[in-house]
């Protein structure tokens, strides 16, 4: 879920790079960002959480292949949620672009 189209470098940026000085029970995962494996996942996410319901309520889809990082299934709410490690070398706007519901 992304706030714009096209998605933007700032889309990607991590909760640990974005709030550098809050203190972090986790940072490894702070430096993480969120994706879904399942669109089924993302009406759940929005109900549960406000923001994706107003603010960031875009569906961006994308293919991540290995060079662009390593993830990690971590099911806490919605059972398709990864977290992604995206390395510094790889640019993520190309890899992703808003989708469109239709309706």
């Amino acid at each position: 879920m992304v706030p714009s189209d096209p998605v933007t470098p700032e889309d990607f940026v991590p909760h640990f790079d974005r709030y550098p000085d809050r203190e972090w029970p986790d940072p490894i995962a702070a430096r993480a960002l969120s994706v879904f494996t399942d669109d089924d996942d993302i009406p759940r996410l929005q109900r549960r959480l406000k923001v994706f319901r107003t603010r960031i309520n875009l569906k961006a889809v994308g293919i991540l292949e290995p060079h662009c990082g390593k993830m990690i299934n971590t099911p806490s709410h919605e059972a398709s949620h990864h977290d992604w490690w995206k390395p510094v070398d790889v640019e993520a706007t190309p890899l992703f672009s808003v989708v469109r519901e239709e309706g």
